[in-house]
């Protein structure tokens, strides 16, 4: 009987097989990881100290780096609640963008194109999400982040691409919860980035493109995300106030009741803005200071009620801060920018009213119908057809519950299997409510392409909203289906409809970055690492190859 294989026969027969086999073991790196390093170190050679020190001062040159506008990364200081101030690391937008058009020939002459064509300043947009990198299930998860993004809207059909949103900051919500004024605070620095003296964007950048300068005016008009954040960058209510549209005066939610008061009044239920008094930016500045000077004269909960009333959350410092950026032209109302895949397919206004329509219908074989259906590779293969989704929902009531990518490919699958119902049952407002829903999202999906009408949107989504509210009257009402209705408004002021598709998937960088560093503590080490990170990723592998033209 044999022994088995010696020791030395476990071995690789060679010292270079042992490092492609063995070198990543201790600890974790993919096979694709081991190749790049790998790569890496026959171009340039093995550096003379291996560590992480040697890592860290590496990183910590890159981080001084410099450009004919400004430093790479900068340092914003932020103010604490307990009367300390903290630096924390970022990206210098200006300086990043010479470095982005220096480097990526390809860019720049992309940019230099879109500068031609514009009369005026270009216009700026700013992203910003609650990142969850690491276990989501974790209870305290010290790489939760907050993710801040930009780029032009000028670049129209272009947006989808993730090279033309530039990083600019991730900064640790378990930072952000001992900042006086959290978010909001944040996002001044970040905004005041881009109108730094010297560096102004509205003043013109020179940029060197393809051995040209050019110069770049520009200035934020534009404000994008979902709800949720956008309520933190600005500290209003959203849904959870008695006015829960900050671009509306006279919007009430529908439990307030308020409505029935004054005919002044219409609720988030109204399928039209006919009654809408549009609300501004001096407005919301007004009301910020009034609730300053009357938080002395009330108690907590009186104070916390007229909080509710007027649909704003005051926060120490907040009119300050609000007061600066009008200063720039940096407003609340005249900059928002609902993001339509939140308020259509993330428990918005499709997922609710699929699910009404699976309890009207009660079909037990729309699964089977559904699951035997063959899907293009592309949808297929990403897991997004939504089948599961749907068989799971078989035994649940109320709201459908999937990614955002599924309902995209369920919409439009829904819609082929209610065009097979008998004429009778085709014409129930219930189908003809999702029918109308469809034509919007056509359109919003659209939009992600080409230039769409703003009437056309407007004219959709009241159309649809107007046949829900009968089709379903005794529903509980959705302040996403009032939100929907600014959508047409927005896409006439910003001239484009931004969804945040590109940015979810920008999301995965951030997750895999953050997600991969084992000491998330109180240091900025962490935020250092992760802009790092981003920048080499934004400088060092941009190709532009699927951007029009390119």
């Amino acid at each position: 009987m044999s022994a088995g294989p010696s020791k030395s026969a476990l071995r690789s027969s060679s010292s270079t097989d042992r490092v492609l086999v063995e070198s990543h073991r201790s600890s974790h790196a993919s096979k694709s990881a081991l190749v790049a390093i790998l790569k890496s170190v026959q171009e340039h050679g093995l550096p003379t100290n291996l560590s992480r020190q040697s890592v860290k001062r590496a990183r910590n040159r890159e981080l001084n780096a410099t450009t004919p506008l400004g430093n790479l990364f900068i340092d914003i200081n932020l103010d604490l609640k307990n009367g300390s101030t903290r630096s924390v690391p970022i990206l210098n937008p200006a300086a990043l963008l010479w470095a982005e058009c220096k480097k990526c020939v390809a860019f720049g002459t992309f940019l230099q194109k879109a500068i031609s064509e514009c009369h005026n300043y270009m216009s700026i947009a700013l992203y910003t999400d609650e990142v969850l990198p690491g276990n989501p299930l974790k209870g305290l998860n010290q790489r939760k982040l907050w993710a801040f993004y930009w780029s032009f809207l000028d670049f129209q059909q272009n947006l989808g691409c993730e090279e033309l949103w530039l990083h600019v900051a991730c900064i640790r919500s378990s930072i952000l919860k001992q900042v006086s004024g959290g978010v909001t605070q944040v996002f001044e620095k970040i905004v005041k980035t881009f109108y730094r003296a010297s560096y102004d964007f509205r003043y013109g950048l020179p940029l060197e493109i393809d051995g040209a300068t050019v110069l770049l005016r520009a200035q934020i008009t534009c404000i994008v995300g979902d709800e949720a954040a956008l309520k933190s960058c600005w500290s209003f209510k959203g849904a959870s106030g008695i006015v829960p549209c900050v671009q509306c005066t006279n919007c009430v939610s529908d439990a307030s009741d308020l409505q029935r008061r004054s005919g002044n009044l219409f609720t988030t239920s109204t399928p039209h803005l006919n009654k809408c008094v549009p609300n501004d930016d001096q407005k919301f500045l007004e009301l910020v200071k009034h609730l300053d000077s009357e938080k002395p004269n009330r108690t907590q909960k009186q104070f916390e009620q007229l909080e509710k009333a007027f649909g704003i959350t005051l926060l120490e410092g907040m009119a300050q801060r609000v007061e600066s950026l009008l200063h720039l032209g940096i407003g609340p109302c005249s900059t928002l920018m609902y993001d339509w895949m939140h308020v259509y397919l993330v428990n918005g206004v499709w997922n609710s009213e699929v699910g009404w329509l699976l309890d009207h219908l009660r079909d037990p074989e729309l699964a089977t119908w559904v699951a035997d259906l063959t899907f293009p590779g592309s949808v297929k293969g990403r897991s997004v057809t939504g089948v599961h989704v749907l068989e799971k929902r078989a035994w649940n009531s109320g709201s459908i519950s999937c990614s955002a990518s599924e309902g995209l490919s369920l919409y439009q699958v829904l819609r082929g299997y209610l065009m097979t119902l008998p004429p009778a049952q085709k014409q129930q407002l219930q189908v003809q409510s999702y029918f109308a829903l469809s034509e919007v999202l056509d359109i919003l999906t659209k939009s992600r392409f080409e230039i769409v009408d703003p009437s056309d949107v407007s004219n959709a989504i009241e159309k649809h909203l107007n046949i829900r509210l009968h089709a379903y009257p005794n529903s509980t009402p959705v302040p996403k289906c009032h939100f929907a209705l600014h959508l047409g408004p927005q896409c006439r002021h910003h001239k484009w409809l931004c969804s945040c598709w590109v940015h979810e998937r920008k999301h995965k960088e951030v997750k895999r970055e953050g997600g991969a560093m084992m000491n998330a503590n109180v240091s900025v080490g962490f935020e250092a690492c992760v802009h790092l990170e981003r920048f080499f990723v934004i400088i060092w592998t941009s190709t532009m190859s699927f951007i029009s033209g390119f």
